[in-house]
C-alpha cells in the first residue's frame, strides 16, 4: 500500500464562537418561518412578543428575529412557548442589511484574485497562486494575522473548506482550511523521500501581526497581543502519524475478530474504531480508496485520529517569523505516513464567559477551541499510550434568566463507538454530564474544574465504528434539572463530559468537530406578569399598614398581563395565616385584562379579621403545563366594618364669644374624634362637605373655612377611621357677619370718607378734587331725602392723596388690591366716544408698578371693563379675541372660564357689554357697578381658584380665575383715583359718579342686590 505523508507544516486556526448552521436548518425543516410579511416585504428584526403573534396568527413556528446572533436562535411557536437554540460556535454573519446568513466555508474564488470562504464568521482569505506573501489573511478584534509562504504558490484546488497548493515542495502539498474559529495551514509529504528534504528540517512561515506583540510560553503556546489585549493564540504545536488507519501499514487486525472479543479486550490494544478501507477527511467525511492526489491532500487526517497520541514539537516564534522544527520526526523508521504537525491558531476569547470548549487528557495534554481535534470521551486502551480523556463545554444562558424552562437538551454529533455491529442502540459504559465550574485556555487534567451538583444526565447511545457505520448519529442528553439554575440566572452554563467508567475502553467515543459541533436546545415560555394594580374596593390603602376594607364582601381588582400578548388567566386567593379562605379563578381573558370579583359571604371575613389577598397570572395552552406569575400581586388587609363616633366641635363663638364670622375671611373652627379617627370632613353652611383635614387618632384639628354668605348659618363636621367608615354627622350654628364698610364717599356736594374704617378716624381718607368738578341732581331720593352726584366733564377728577407733578399719588390709602376686595359705584356715562374710568388704584411712586393703575374699574368701546395688573406691565386693553369672558346674558350663574397657561398674562381683565334698560345705548341711564376679586387664599372648602368678578345692576354677570391670581395681583399700597387712570391716556371720565363704597372683602349676591337697591336710577 502506498506511503503518503501529511505534514501540516503550520496549522493555524483562528477562531471565534457560535452555534453551528444545523440549527437554523434543523428549525426550518420542522417548520419555521422567518415572518416574512404577507406582501413579501421584511418586517424587521421580530421581538419575542412580536414572534409570539405572528407565529399563532400563521400557525407555524415564527423566529424572533431582535433575539437572533451568531450563537442563538430563538423560535415562536403558535403555542406561545418558544425554543431557543444554543452553541458553541458562529452559525451564521450578520450581512450589510443587517440580516443573518447562514456561515458557509466553502472556498470560492473572489474579484480580488484571491479565494476564501462564502460566509465565514472570521474574516479570512487564501492565496489565488502566485506570491506566497499572502498565503492566508484573518482579522479580528481589532487585530489583522497575515501568514506568508517563502517561495511562489500554484493556484489552488478547491474541495469543500479546504484550498490545496500542489508541489509547494518535491512531493509535498500546502493546505489551508477555513474553520469558524480562523484558519489552519498544513503541509501534506506525500512519501518518506520528500521527508527527507533538508527545507523541512526548519519550516518557517512569515508572519505580520499589524504592530502587535507575539510572546511564547513555556509550554509552546503562543499569543498575539495588541492595545486591546489578546488577540490570536497558538496552542503547543502537535504531530501525529497514522498509524491505525485504513490504508496504513498498522491495518493488520484480523477482520475475523468478533465484536465480543473486543468490547471485552482491556488495556493497549488497537481500537476497531481507528481502523478500516477508509479514512476520514475533514468534517469526518469518508474517502475511499483510488482517491485523486487533490482528494488525498484534501482528506489528510487533520485531527489525530491514529493509534498512537499526538507528540509535541518545537516551535519558534518572532514578531516576524513562526519556525516549526519536526525534529526526528522526519527520519523515524516508526513513523507511519501521513504525519500531522499542528500548531493550531484560534481568535483569542473575548472575555471568560464567551461560549467555548476545552479537551484535556490524563497525560497532560489539553486544547481549547481546537478546529483541529475531534472531542474524545472516555478510556483509551486501544493505542500504544493509554490515555483518559474528559471535555467541557461553556454556554451563555444569560437571555434564559426569568424564563420557565420547559426542557433542556444537550445535542451532539457522534461519530464513533468501538463496536462495530452498526445495529447496536447502545454499548459501553455511559457517558455522563455534570454541571461544572469554568475553565480557561490553560485548563488541564491536573486543574480541571471541579462538578457542581449531582449527575444531570448519562446514556451510552452508540453510533458505532466509522469504518463500518456510515453517516453520524446524534446522541441526546436531557438536562431538565437544570431548569432552576438556569430560571434563576446563571449567565453561562459549563458542562463536564466524561465516561461514567474510566477504565472500560469500551466507553471510548469520538465526536464530530467538523461542523456539527453541540447545540443546547432550550424549550422555554415566559411567565405571565405578576399582576399591577391590585386593590380593594371600600377601603382606604395606609402604606406599611396596609389597607383597611368597610365591607366584608369587598370587590378585589388587578390588571393582568402576558408579555407575549397571548391568552392570560386570573386567580385570587384571600389567605388568613396559612389558611385559604377563598379563591376564585377566572378561566379565559385576551391580555391585558382588568378581572375584578367580589368575594362573597362564603369567605367568612369579620370584622377585626387581618388578611392577605393574593393575584396570579394564569397562563395554560394546549399541550403546556399551567403556569402562574412567578410572583404574586400582594395586598395586606384589615375589615373594619364599625363607624367612628360623631366628631365634637367648637365654634368660634365657643371658643372666645368677642371672635366673628365675617363673610369672606376665615372663620376658625376647632375638631376632635376617638383614637380611631383619622381624617375629619367639614364644611360650612352645607350638608354634604367634601373637604377634608387628616389627624392622628382624632386629635384635636382646627380648620379655617371662609364663608361665602352672611347671615345665619350652619358648621357640619364628620369623622373618618383608616377603612373610610363615616360618623353620623355634628352640626353647629355660626352667624356670619357681613364685610365691614371701609370707605364710602356719599358724594353729596363734597368728597367726605363716611366709611367705618374700623371706628379709626385716621383711616378716614377724604376726596381732594382737581379740576372743576360740579354736582347733579338727578339721582333718585336716598332715605334722608335729599342727594347730589359728582358730576366730570372729561377734565376733572377726585383722588383719596395729593397732586405730584401732575399726577396724583396715594398716601397710606388701606385698600390692598392683593386681597378680598370690593368697589361699589353708582355710575351715568354721558359720552362714550372714549375710554373712560370710574376708579382706579395707583401703584407705588416707586418700582415696577410706579405712578401707574394696578386696578381699574371703568369703559371701553361699548363694553364695562375691570382690569388687575400683574408684575409684567401694564397694558393696553386686550383683543377681545384674547380676552377670557363668560357667558353673562343668560339669568343662571356665570360660567368660570379655564385659567390662563404659566406665565400669566399682563393683566386678567373683564369686558361686558354696556347697555342701557332697554338694552340700547349706556349713555344718559344710572347703572350699578360692583368690582370684586376673592383670592380664597384662607378658604379651606373646594370653592374654585382665585377670582376677579364683575357686578352689572345685582347681577354677577362675568367672572375670571385663576390659581396664580394672589400671586401676580400688585400690591403697592394703592391710592385710588375716581374719574380718571393713572398715565396716558387718562381716560376722563364724562357723567355722574355717585356712592362709591370700598369693602376689604368680598360680597355675597344678598349684599349686591341690597347695595344695588338702595337708589334706584332715573
Amino acid at each position: 500500500m502506498p506511503a503518503v505523508a501529511v505534514l501540516a507544516a503550520a496549522a493555524l486556526g483562528f477562531a471565534t464562537l457560535g452555534a453551528p448552521a444545523e440549527i437554523a436548518a434543523r428549525l426550518t425543516s420542522e417548520g419555521s418561518e422567518r415572518a416574512p410579511e404577507p406582501d413579501g416585504e421584511d418586517p424587521g428584526p421580530l421581538s419575542e412578543r412580536e414572534a409570539a403573534q405572528l407565529a399563532a396568527e400563521r400557525g407555524a413556528p415564527v423566529e424572533a428575529t431582535a433575539l437572533t446572533d451568531e450563537r442563538r436562535v430563538v423560535m415562536a411557536t403558535p403555542s406561545g412557548a418558544f425554543s431557543a437554540e444554543l452553541s458553541l460556535y458562529p452559525a451564521r454573519v450578520k450581512n450589510t442589511k443587517g440580516g443573518w446568513d447562514p456561515v458557509d466555508l466553502t472556498i470560492v474564488a473572489r474579484p480580488d484574485g484571491s479565494v476564501g470562504p462564502a460566509v465565514a464568521p472570521v474574516p479570512m482569505s487564501f492565496s489565488g497562486g502566485g506570491d506566497g506573501a499572502g498565503l492566508a489573511r484573518m482579522s479580528h478584534a481589532g487585530g489583522s494575522l497575515q501568514l506568508g509562504w517563502r517561495g511562489s504558490l500554484p493556484a489552488p484546488v478547491l474541495s469543500g473548506s479546504v484550498a490545496v497548493y500542489r508541489s509547494v515542495e518535491p512531493g509535498v502539498d500546502l493546505v489551508a482550511k477555513a474553520t469558524e474559529l480562523g484558519l489552519s495551514t498544513y503541509l501534506v509529504i506525500h512519501d518518506a523521500a520528500a521527508a527527507r528534504n533538508p527545507r523541512l528540517r526548519a519550516i518557517t512561515f512569515d508572519l505580520n501581526v499589524s504592530g502587535a506583540q507575539v510572546t511564547s510560553g513555556e509550554d509552546g503556546e503562543i499569543t498575539v497581543r495588541n492595545d486591546r489585549g489578546p488577540v490570536f493564540r497558538a496552542e503547543p504545536a502537535m504531530a501525529w502519524d497514522s498509524a491505525g488507519l485504513a490504508g496504513t501499514a498498522t491495518d493488520v487486525e484480523s477482520e475475523s475478530e468478533s465484536d465480543s472479543a473486543r468490547s471485552t479486550a482491556k488495556g493497549p490494544g488497537k481500537d476497531p474504531g481507528m481502523a478500516g478501507p477508509e479514512m476520514s477527511g475533514p468534517g469526518g467525511r469518508k474517502i475511499p480508496g483510488g482517491a485523486t492526489r487533490e482528494e488525498a491532500a484534501a482528506a489528510a487526517p487533520l485531527s489525530p485520529r491514529g493509534n498512537r497520541p499526538p507528540r509535541p514539537i518545537a516551535v519558534e516564534a518572532t514578531a516576524k517569523t513562526i519556525t516549526l522544527r519536526p525534529g526526528t520526526l522526519l527520519t523515524d523508521a516508526s513513523t507511519v505516513y501521513p504525519l500531522v504537525l499542528d500548531p493550531v491558531w484560534q481568535a483569542y476569547p473575548d472575555n471568560d464567559r464567551q461560549p467555548a470548549w476545552a479537551m484535556v487528557w490524563s497525560n497532560g495534554q489539553q486544547w481549547f477551541n481546537s478546529t483541529t481535534q475531534d472531542p474524545r470521551v472516555g478510556y483509551d486502551g486501544w493505542s500504544s499510550a493509554t490515555k483518559k480523556s474528559r471535555v467541557f463545554y461553556r454556554f451563555s444562558t444569560s437571555t434564559l434568566t426569568g424564563k420557565k424552562i420547559d426542557s433542556v437538551q444537550l445535542t451532539h454529533k457522534l461519530d464513533h463507538t468501538v463496536n462495530q455491529d452498526c445495529s447496536l442502540d447502545y454499548y459501553g459504559p455511559k457517558v455522563e454530564i455534570h454541571r461544572s465550574d469554568g475553565f480557561t485556555t490553560t485548563t488541564t487534567w491536573a486543574n480541571q474544574p471541579g462538578a457542581i451538583g449531582g449527575l444531570l444526565a448519562a446514556n451510552n447511545q452508540a453510533m458505532g465504528h466509522d469504518s463500518y457505520c456510515s453517516g453520524t448519529k446524534n446522541q441526546e442528553w436531557s438536562l431538565g434539572s437544570l431548569a432552576g439554575a438556569l430560571e434563576t440566572g446563571i449567565g453561562t452554563l459549563n458542562l463536564r463530559i466524561r465516561s461514567e467508567d474510566e477504565t472500560n475502553r469500551n466507553g471510548w467515543r469520538v465526536y464530530n468537530n467538523g461542523g456539527l459541533r453541540p447545540a443546547l436546545r432550550v424549550d422555554y415560555r415566559d411567565y405571565p406578569a405578576t399582576p399591577t394594580n391590585l386593590s380593594i374596593t371600600h377601603s382606604n390603602n395606609w402604606g406599611a399598614e396596609g389597607w383597611y376594607t368597610r365591607r366584608t364582601t369587598p370587590a378585589v381588582v388587578a390588571l393582568f398581563t402576558n408579555p407575549n400578548a397571548g391568552p392570560v388567566h386570573s386567580r385570587f386567593e384571600i389567605w388568613q395565616g396559612a389558611t385559604k379562605r377563598w379563591e376564585y379563578k377566572v378561566n379565559e381573558g385576551t391580555a391585558p385584562q382588568w378581572s375584578s370579583r367580589t368575594v362573597p359571604a362564603t369567605a367568612g371575613l369579620q370584622n377585626g379579621g387581618v388578611y392577605q389577598l393574593r393575584a396570579y397570572g394564569l397562563d395554560s395552552e394546549a399541550g403546556e403545563a399551567t403556569i402562574e406569575s412567578k410572583t404574586p400581586a400582594v395586598l395586606n388587609f384589615r375589615v373594619d366594618t364599625q363607624a367612628p363616633a360623631a366628631p365634637t366641635v367648637t365654634t368660634p363663638a365657643e371658643a372666645n364669644p368677642a371672635q366673628k364670622c365675617v363673610i369672606g375671611h376665615a372663620c376658625s373652627f376647632t375638631m376632635s374624634g376617638g383614637s380611631d379617627v383619622v381624617a375629619f370632613q367639614y364644611g360650612i353652611n352645607t350638608d354634604t362637605p367634601v373637604t377634608k383635614v387628616a389627624t392622628s387618632g382624632g386629635a384635636l384639628k382646627t380648620v379655617t373655612p371662609t364663608p361665602a354668605t352672611f347671615g345665619p348659618g350652619w358648621f357640619t363636621a364628620y369623622a373618618l377611621d383608616k377603612a373610610g367608615n363615616v360618623s353620623a354627622p355634628r352640626v353647629a350654628d355660626v352667624r356670619v357677619e357681613s364685610s365691614r364698610l371701609a370707605h364710602k364717599w356719599n358724594l353729596d356736594g363734597d368728597g367726605a370718607d363716611s366709611g367705618e374704617h374700623g371706628g379709626n378716624p385716621a383711616k378716614t381718607y377724604p376726596l381732594t378734587f382737581y379740576g372743576s368738578p360740579g354736582w347733579r341732581d338727578d339721582t333718585a331720593m336716598e332715605l334722608d331725602g335729599s342727594d347730589r352726584a359728582l358730576n366730570l366733564d372729561g377734565n376733572d377728577w377726585a383722588a383719596t392723596g395729593n397732586s405730584v407733578a401732575g399726577a396724583p399719588t396715594a398716601e397710606g390709602f388701606d385698600l390692598r388690591t392683593d386681597r378680598d376686595f370690593a368697589l361699589s359705584a353708582w355710575v351715568r356715562l354721558d359720552d362714550t366716544g372714549q375710554d373712560a374710568w370710574v376708579a382706579s388704584s395707583q401703584g407705588d411712586a416707586a418700582g415696577p408698578a410706579a405712578n401707574a393703575a394696578v386696578m381699574g374699574l371703568g369703559y371701553s368701546n361699548g363694553n364695562w371693563i375691570f382690569r388687575v395688573r400683574t408684575p409684567t406691565g401694564v397694558v393696553p386693553l386686550a383683543d377681545p379675541d384674547d380676552r377670557r369672558l363668560v357667558d353673562y346674558a343668560g339669568p343662571s350663574e356665570p360660567q368660570l372660564l379655564p385659567p390662563p397657561t404659566t406665565p400669566p398674562p399682563d393683566s386678567y381683565q373683564i369686558s361686558v357689554p354696556a347697555t342701557g334698560p332697554d338694552g340700547q345705548s349706556v349713555t344718559g341711564h344710572w347703572v350699578h357697578l360692583v368690582a370684586m376679586f376673592d383670592d380664597r387664599s384662607s378658604d379651606e372648602s373646594d370653592l374654585g381658584p382665585p377670582e376677579i368678578s364683575l357686578w352689572v345692576n345685582g347681577r354677577k354677570v362675568a367672572a375670571v380665575g385663576d390659581p396664580r391670581l394672589p400671586e401676580t395681583v400688585f400690591l403697592n399700597r394703592p391710592g385710588l383715583l375716581i374719574g380718571r387712570t393713572v398715565g396716558s391716556p387718562e381716560g376722563f371720565w364724562r357723567g355722574g359718579i355717585d356712592d362709591v363704597r370700598v369693602f376689604p372683602g368680598i360680597l355675597d349676591r344678598g349684599q349686591v342686590i341690597r347695595i344695588a337697591s338702595e337708589r334706584r336710577p332715573l
